[in-house]
């Protein structure tokens, strides 16, 4: 199994269905409380924007 190859089609299955998405769609609340369609969607991609420490140090923490 091609883990790369995997996550990669996963994030191309995700932004092809993003772009269907009209803009009033973004704003509806998701089945995550207090949350709207751009929040969960952010909080999807974010994890790229942090290094290694940063991600596992809350899981640590915990």
């Amino acid at each position: 199994m091609d883990r790369t190859a995997l996550a990669t089609a996963e994030r191309k299955d995700l932004a092809d269905f993003l772009e269907t998405l009209e803009p009033e769609h973004w704003e509806r609340p998701s089945l995550c409380s207090g949350w709207t369609v751009r929040d969960v969607v952010a909080h999807l991609i974010s994890y790229e924007e942090i290094g290694l420490g940063e991600f596992a140090e809350p899981f640590l923490r915990s």
